[in-house]
């Protein structure tokens, strides 16, 4: 359930090519003086520094988690549920725009692979694959690119890196690399 306290017009589901993740990084050293004084008890100074990140970014879950431990302390526990509720919806958003674009990627690979664009298209999985390390029809298609332009080392670097995260290479790949007889 979306907490009634962020239903306003300021929070937004946004994708991953949008500025809030920019807004994100801009505001990292914020976030981490912030944390350092709230970890030192200095609640004042963290709200204070708190303040103008989230009238710049208002759902931002690092904030708002950081708002949700000093309520804690305070002893307001609706206030903390409330915090931590916003950070785990905040954050769930930002998850489901990163998963989206990892899915993005892939797609964008197998159009450009159906366009001739090998190249890119083994750029396209690649950055799928660094979104999500088990994501196995990447590494797939990253083997049978490489098998394609019989880079056999290539191919096996990537079967190595694939079954290292978890990810199942299709049988006949590894053959045609010589990893099954």
């Amino acid at each position: 359930m979306v907490p009634s306290l962020i239903l306003g017009p300021t929070v937004q589901a946004q994708s991953i090519q949008s500025s809030q993740f920019r807004q994100y990084q801009a505001l990292n050293s914020t976030i981490e003086r912030a944390l350092k004084a709230v970890m030192s008890g200095r609640f004042d100074e963290a709200k204070a520094i708190l303040k103008p990140s989230l009238e710049k970014v208002p759902d931002h879950f690092e904030a708002h988690y950081l708002m949700a431990l000093m309520a804690y302390e305070a002893r307001d526990f609706a206030g903390n549920l409330a915090g931590l509720e916003i950070a785990e919806w905040t954050l769930g958003n930002l998850d489901r725009a990163y998963r989206e674009h990892e899915a993005q990627s892939f797609l964008r690979g197998n159009a450009l692979l159906r366009l001739g664009r090998r190249e890119e298209a083994r750029n396209a999985y690649r950055k799928a694959v660094e979104m999500d390390a088990g994501h196995a029809n990447a590494w797939n298609n990253l083997v049978a690119l490489s098998l394609g332009a019989k880079d056999m080392a290539g191919a096996k670097a990537d079967i190595a890196k694939a079954e290292a995260a978890g990810a199942r290479i299709r049988p006949e790949l590894k053959r045609a690399v010589g990893d099954l007889p």
